[in-house]
Protein backbone atom coordinates (compact mmCIF):
# COMPACT_ATOMS: atom_id res chain seq x y z
CA UNK A 1 0.00 0.00 0.00
CA UNK A 2 1.12 3.35 -1.13
CA UNK A 3 -0.08 6.04 1.16
CA UNK A 4 0.93 9.48 1.37
CA UNK A 5 3.49 9.16 4.29
CA UNK A 6 5.15 5.99 1.87
CA UNK A 7 5.22 8.24 -1.09
CA UNK A 8 6.91 11.10 0.82
CA UNK A 9 9.45 8.45 2.45
CA UNK A 10 10.16 7.35 -1.39
CA UNK A 11 12.81 8.86 -3.58
CA UNK A 12 10.78 11.56 -5.42
CA UNK A 13 11.43 13.86 -8.42
CA UNK A 14 10.79 17.52 -9.04
CA UNK A 15 9.51 18.70 -12.52
CA UNK A 16 8.39 21.94 -14.29
CA UNK A 17 5.05 20.98 -16.43
CA UNK A 18 2.23 23.47 -17.91
CA UNK A 19 -0.58 23.04 -15.13
CA UNK A 20 -3.54 22.92 -17.67
CA UNK A 21 -6.24 24.27 -15.15
CA UNK A 22 -5.00 26.74 -13.38
CA UNK A 23 -3.20 27.77 -17.01
CA UNK A 24 0.26 28.36 -15.84
CA UNK A 25 3.69 26.64 -15.46
CA UNK A 26 3.93 24.90 -11.80
CA UNK A 27 6.25 22.91 -10.36
CA UNK A 28 5.42 19.23 -8.93
CA UNK A 29 7.43 16.80 -7.07
CA UNK A 30 6.44 13.23 -6.27
CA UNK A 31 7.55 9.67 -7.31
CA UNK A 32 7.43 8.58 -11.28
CA UNK A 33 4.59 5.91 -11.51
CA UNK A 34 7.44 3.83 -13.47
CA UNK A 35 8.99 3.67 -10.20
CA UNK A 36 5.79 2.80 -8.05
CA UNK A 37 5.26 0.36 -10.70
CA UNK A 38 8.51 -0.93 -10.20
CA UNK A 39 8.37 -1.35 -6.59
CA UNK A 40 4.75 -2.63 -6.54
CA UNK A 41 5.92 -5.75 -8.72
CA UNK A 42 3.16 -5.33 -11.38
CA UNK A 43 1.99 -8.43 -13.06
CA UNK A 44 3.77 -8.60 -16.61
CA UNK A 45 -0.18 -9.01 -17.96
CA UNK A 46 -1.54 -5.77 -16.31
CA UNK A 47 -2.31 -2.71 -18.89
CA UNK A 48 -4.66 -1.02 -17.48
CA UNK A 49 -4.53 1.69 -14.58
CA UNK A 50 -7.08 2.87 -12.85
CA UNK A 51 -6.96 5.89 -10.55
CA UNK A 52 -9.75 7.17 -8.30
CA UNK A 53 -10.13 10.12 -6.67
CA UNK A 54 -11.71 11.82 -3.24
CA UNK A 55 -15.02 12.88 -5.37
CA UNK A 56 -15.28 9.89 -7.10
CA UNK A 57 -14.13 11.15 -10.44
CA UNK A 58 -12.25 8.00 -12.10
CA UNK A 59 -9.78 7.83 -15.17
CA UNK A 60 -8.21 4.52 -16.84
CA UNK A 61 -5.17 5.01 -18.60
CA UNK A 62 -2.73 2.07 -20.19
CA UNK A 63 0.29 1.04 -18.20
CA UNK A 64 2.77 2.35 -21.05
CA UNK A 65 1.52 5.88 -20.65
CA UNK A 66 2.49 6.09 -17.51
CA UNK A 67 5.87 4.36 -18.34
CA UNK A 68 7.57 7.96 -19.02
CA UNK A 69 9.65 8.64 -15.36
CA UNK A 70 8.03 12.28 -15.73
CA UNK A 71 4.49 10.93 -15.07
CA UNK A 72 4.41 11.63 -11.46
CA UNK A 73 2.07 10.94 -8.17
CA UNK A 74 2.82 14.30 -7.06
CA UNK A 75 2.19 15.07 -3.30
CA UNK A 76 3.95 18.60 -3.76
CA UNK A 77 3.41 21.46 -5.59
CA UNK A 78 5.82 24.90 -5.84
CA UNK A 79 7.45 23.40 -2.66
CA UNK A 80 4.67 22.68 -0.11
CA UNK A 81 2.26 19.95 -0.12
CA UNK A 82 -1.03 20.44 -1.67
CA UNK A 83 -4.21 21.01 0.05
CA UNK A 84 -6.96 18.81 -0.77
CA UNK A 85 -8.93 22.15 -1.89
CA UNK A 86 -5.91 22.43 -4.93
CA UNK A 87 -6.13 18.91 -5.36
CA UNK A 88 -4.36 16.97 -3.35
CA UNK A 89 -2.71 15.72 -1.50
CA UNK A 90 -2.33 13.20 -4.19
CA UNK A 91 -2.22 13.71 -8.10
CA UNK A 92 -1.32 12.79 -11.47
CA UNK A 93 1.14 15.31 -12.89
CA UNK A 94 2.02 14.61 -16.80
CA UNK A 95 5.06 16.33 -18.61
CA UNK A 96 4.28 18.84 -21.09
CA UNK A 97 4.99 17.20 -24.15
CA UNK A 98 2.73 14.07 -23.14
CA UNK A 99 0.58 13.08 -25.61
CA UNK A 100 -1.48 11.69 -23.21
CA UNK A 101 -1.54 14.48 -20.89
CA UNK A 102 -2.94 16.68 -23.73
CA UNK A 103 -6.50 15.20 -22.80
CA UNK A 104 -7.58 17.67 -19.55
CA UNK A 105 -10.02 14.63 -18.50
CA UNK A 106 -7.18 12.51 -17.91
CA UNK A 107 -5.81 14.88 -15.36
CA UNK A 108 -6.78 13.62 -12.16
CA UNK A 109 -6.45 15.13 -8.51
CA UNK A 110 -7.02 14.09 -5.09
CA UNK A 111 -6.59 10.42 -5.96
CA UNK A 112 -7.43 7.97 -3.53
CA UNK A 113 -7.19 4.86 -4.79
CA UNK A 114 -4.83 2.96 -7.82
CA UNK A 115 -5.79 -0.76 -8.91
CA UNK A 116 -4.41 -2.84 -11.98
CA UNK A 117 -6.16 -4.77 -14.49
Amino acid sequence: MFDLRTLNAMATVTTSTYEPFVKKAMTFTGVPMADLFARAGIAPGATKVHLHALDDYKVDLRVADLADRRVLLATKADGAAIPVRKGGPIRLIFPADSSVGKNKDLWIWSVDSITLA
